[in-house]
């Protein structure tokens, strides 16, 4: 089902809107829900016909920080309310570059006042808080063209997970629907593909960090799918022989004998 899209009256402006609510950490984007200060405002702005003048009616107006994109979301998520919240109507009201700057200006303001922390701060804290995974990178248009992978720098093993660093050789933003690939901004992605050594598999996420201009770092995971995992595999055993002189597999049993040593012999790990 579609949802309707509201038409364009006027801009959002500076001052039109207040955030009352807590700021929510929703994946890779920071949620806020706002008000307008004004029923006027409301009117000129989402249009008479969402007009909340009778008692049990109200809109729910929700704008994502998203830092992915390191910008703000592209809509506003618009929901009218009628009869004390038993009918609910969505909508989308699309955002213009001018109303994505003004609210990015507004919810930074906001976060710093409730909280002394930035955007990109209160986004790292609130993962840390919940202790969550780095969230997926769903937002791509297209799949990651795996015909076009290889690998290189030097191979690196951390906690049994053998890291291949993946150069972007592809449109990373319509693969991830990242924002890096322009000269707006000076951010870039580093990409991981992981091997796990105690499973002997493909890790079913790239690992992809998102690193900022400004100094900011984001982590994130990119699922692959059952194919994308299997042709993965075979270029990292290609990898691992080129530069190790040795299959994967072969790499894999090596590492699992000196791990059966390490617990058969626990004081050598002290010395």
């Amino acid at each position: 089902m579609s949802v309707p899209v509201l038409p364009h009256r006027r801009d959002l402006r500076q001052g039109d809107f207040v955030f009352p609510e807590e700021i929510l950490r929703i994946g890779h984007k920071l949620d806020f829900q706002f008000d307008c200060v004004s029923e006027q405002i409301q009117r000129e702005v989402f249009g008479p016909e969402l007009d909340t003048g009778k008692l049990g009616d109200w809109l729910e107006l929700y704008a994502a920080y998203d830092v992915a994109l390191q910008d703000v979301a592209d809509h506003v998520d618009v929901t009218l309310c009628r009869n004390n919240g038993e009918e609910e109507h969505p909508f989308t009201y699309p955002l213009n570059r001018a109303e994505r700057d003004v609210l990015r200006g507004e919810m930074e303001a906001c976060c710093q006042r409730r909280t002394g922390r930035s955007l990109a701060q209160q986004y790292n804290h609130l993962l840390v808080r919940e202790e969550a995974e780095p969230p997926e990178l769903t937002g791509g248009q297209r799949r990651i063209p795996v015909d076009k992978v290889s690998f290189t720098d030097e191979l690196s093993e951390c906690d049994g997970r053998f890291l291949f660093y993946m150069p972007v050789t592809f449109d990373p933003d319509a693969v991830f629907g990242t924002h890096v690939a322009t000269a707006e901004n000076d951010d870039w992605l580093n990409v991981y593909a992981v091997y796990d050594l105690d499973t002997g598999q493909p890790c079913p996420a790239l690992d992809v960090t998102l690193v900022c201009g400004d100094g900011n770092e984001f982590a994130f995971r990119y699922p692959l799918t059952e194919p994308e995992q299997a042709a993965l595999l075979e270029k990292m055993d290609a990898c691992c022989q080129e530069q190790a002189g040795i299959a994967l597999a072969d790499f894999r049993a090596r590492y699992l004998a000196e791990e059966r040593q390490l617990r058969q012999a626990p004081g050598l790990a002290q010395l």
